[in-house]
């Protein structure tokens, strides 16, 4: 039953592409896959391609527990040199990638390849099936796949579709029986057709499946032959069959520029685009602001003096002298100690411009601006610190951080209060509960005056390490539990 399963999300997905405008410009198919590709190609009734899932479903039944596949992360040429050792009982079943190639054939024989390429270091993995398809082993099949197949009447589709049989474009038109029977028992030349995908200007490609396994195979062949920033995409994933994991392989692709008609994901509904709404905080800027800084430096040399420090430089006693009315021979003496001072000058000036400076400029808020309610000013608790000596000790405040704290909280205070706030002082620590304790008692007790309009943090006047902590400075951790906290109480300001 699990081809037959498989088969029928495959040719459901392919439509639920479509109707969110994903329509293919070229199909292809892996190993049984191809029966679903030649149906979306056009080039298979639905009841013909039923049929061939189905009856080769049953059929297979004959030859299962008698051989299986594995997976070996090593490139074709060396695989196929590999299983010469065992003539007749291995074959190579599929080539996904540059690095990824399946062999099919008898249980004992791949037990032997498997324990060969595990000695050496190589992680061969055991596909999921109990039977050695496309393997010699097939073969017994022929005669009676040709007869269950003989009705299906296959048509010249609309969709081209390259075949993994031959590794080239193929008219649908010849999916006879012989050729499903060929597709079963032939290697699958999936690389090669990936390869010719991309050779042919195709740049998108999307697995229709349960579960993308193939989409890292494409991604390694599409590395390989230099294909510039393809799209590689699933459909659903294991476990996670529902809406929302579609609907995320879908915007992976609309992100990545394929268009996509979001119309079903609406409910039929128009779609209308809607503005992403702006910081509800932010009004202004108070970045340093290098572009506007006047604080550049343009060297040491500025005119009106650079025509007498270019004539220094130059050691010419006779034309400095004439231009600035003086015997030459007198500046002489002492014009190499000049170019000398003027070359370290110039020296020092351009060390100088490659370094970063910063400089602090005053700025007022915006004419008339005024502010209203309880404003919070958070500040360090005077208990249970780390000290900025040994982690993990545990101090208290030190005076200067508690004069630090204390200035700008002083300071905050009387600025918000100037703008017409109700500031208030909140001595807090590190403890998410206790701060979420303290800010809900502060609303109980704020309630039927003024609202809350806004938290200012001071906690970063604390220096030193939390506690038990080598790197983690206590006032990141005091301001991430203020944050929690805040949202906790429902604290819904800036």
């Amino acid at each position: 039953m699990v081809q037959p399963a498989l088969f029928a999300v495959m040719v459901s997905l392919a439509a639920l592409w479509r109707a969110y405008g994903v329509r293919p410009d070229a199909v292809v198919g892996h190993s049984q896959g191809e029966v679903a590709a030649a149906y979306v190609a056009g080039g298979l009734s639905l009841a013909d391609a039923a049929r061939i899932v189905a009856r080769r479903a049953q059929a297979l039944a004959a030859i299962s527990h008698r051989g299986g596949m594995v997976s070996v992360p090593r490139p074709l040429a060396e695989v196929e040199a590999r299983i010469t050792a065992w003539p007749g009982k291995l074959s190579i079943g599929v080539v996904n990638g540059p690095l990824s190639t399946v062999v099919s054939g008898d249980l004992d024989a791949l037990a032997e390849l498997t324990e060969a390429y595990t000695a050496e270091g190589a992680r061969v993995r055991p596909v999921n099936i109990d039977y050695a398809s496309h393997s010699v082993q097939t073969e017994a099949l022929r005669e009676q796949l040709l007869t269950l197949l003989a009705p299906v009447r296959p048509r010249t589709g609309e969709i081209p579709l390259l075949s993994t049989v031959t590794g080239d474009w193929l008219d649908t038109g010849e999916l006879d029986a012989d050729y499903w029977y060929r597709n079963l028992r032939s290697t699958v030349r999936f690389e090669q057709a990936t390869r010719r995908l991309a050779e042919d200007g195709h740049t998108v490609f999307v697995e229709v499946s349960p579960h993308p396994v193939l989409t890292g195979a494409i991604e390694d062949t599409l590395d390989a032959v230099g294909l510039a920033e393809p799209v590689v995409a699933g459909s659903l994933r294991r476990e996670q069959g529902g809406r929302a994991r579609w609907l995320a392989s879908v915007a992976e692709l609309h992100v990545r520029g394929v268009p996509v008609d979001w119309t079903p994901a609406l409910g039929g509904g128009t779609p209308r685009r809607a503005e992403l709404p702006t910081y509800p905080f932010q009004r202004q800027r108070y970045w340093l602001d290098a572009s506007r800084s006047p604080e550049h430096l343009g060297g040491p040399q500025t005119a009106p003096d650079g025509v007498f420090w270019d004539l220094v430089a130059e050691r010419d006693a006779g034309r400095l002298g004439a231009a600035i009315g003086v015997d030459g021979d007198r500046l002489a003496p002492v014009l190499p100690a000049l170019a000398s001072w003027w070359d370290r000058r110039l020296a020092a000036g351009t060390a100088e411009g490659w370094r970063y400076r910063i400089g602090w400029r005053r700025v007022g808020t915006a004419g008339g601006a005024r502010l209203d309610g309880k404003w919070l000013i958070v500040v360090p608790a005077a208990e249970a610190v780390v000290g900025t000596g040994t982690v993990g000790t545990v101090g208290t405040v030190g005076a200067a951080e508690q004069d630090t704290a204390s200035a700008w909280s002083a300071g905050l205070a009387a600025a918000l209060a100037a703008l017409g706030a109700e500031p208030v002082v909140l001595p807090v620590g590190t403890d998410r509960a206790a701060l979420a304790a303290a800010l809900a008692e502060f609303r109980g007790a704020a309630q039927g005056g003024a609202p809350v309009s806004g938290v200012v943090s001071l906690l970063t006047a604390r220096r030193g390490l939390l506690a038990g902590h080598q790197a983690l400075p206590w006032a990141h951790a005091a301001n991430v539990a203020l944050a929690q906290a805040l949202d906790d109480t429902g604290f819904a300001v800036p």
